[in-house]
Formats: structure tokens, sequence, C-alpha cells
């Protein structure tokens, strides 16, 4: 497992620490409460991340020649990547379970298009 992986997990601790500290959340029903929180949020941003790109509804006049301001663009990732790993943190997954868990669903994935080819 990467370093790096762990590091964005660590510093999502620290950060959450400030709001909800991870270890302190005792019960389903908070841990449910945050899930349902954080979920809301990742939501908001993948909105956000929307807006940054023009609309796919070519003929409207907001979207001609609208260039996409990267910064802003890779900014609003930054965001859902803050979210996802506090998602993963508040169900319970650590750098390596997440790690795991996405090269199990990566596989699943592959196999998928391989069987389609």
């Amino acid at each position: 497992m990467s370093d790096r992986l762990q590091e964005l997990f660590d510093r999502q601790k620290k950060l959450a620490a400030n709001f909800i500290p991870i270890e302190s959340i005792s019960s389903e029903e908070d841990r449910s409460k945050y899930l349902q929180t954080y979920w809301q949020l990742l939501v908001e941003e993948a909105v956000e991340f929307l807006r940054e790109i023009p609309s796919r509804k070519f003929w409207r006049a907001t979207s001609a020649g609208k260039k996409i301001d990267y910064d802003k663009l890779h900014e609003e990732l930054s965001d859902i990547q803050h979210i996802v790993v506090a998602l993963a943190l508040i169900s319970g997954l650590d750098a390596d379970s997440f790690f795991n868990e996405y090269v199990r669903k990566n596989d699943i994935n592959l196999n998928r298009v391989a069987q389609k080819l």
C-alpha cells in the first residue's frame, strides 16, 4: 500500500478532528448521521465540479465558448477526494482496506469488460 494513500488518510483524520473525531463515533446512529451528511456534501461537490465544465446543453448561450478553468476543476476534485476519504474513515475503512476494496472492485470491473469483448 502506498505511503501517499496513508498520508491522505492521516491528513483527513487530522482535518476531521476539528469537526468529528472519527474515533469518537460510538453509535451506529451517529455513524449513519455522519455518512448521510458527508454523502450530501459529496453530491454538492460533484455539482460544483459539473459547474466548472461547459454544459452538455450546447445550445445554451452560457456554454458557448466557455473555457475550462483546470485549476478550479482540480480544486473541486480535491474537495471530492476529501469527502470520499472522510466517508471511508466514517464507514470503518483505513488506507489499507480502502486500497484493497478498490483493487477488489477494479478486478470485478476489469472482468466485466473482458467478458464483453
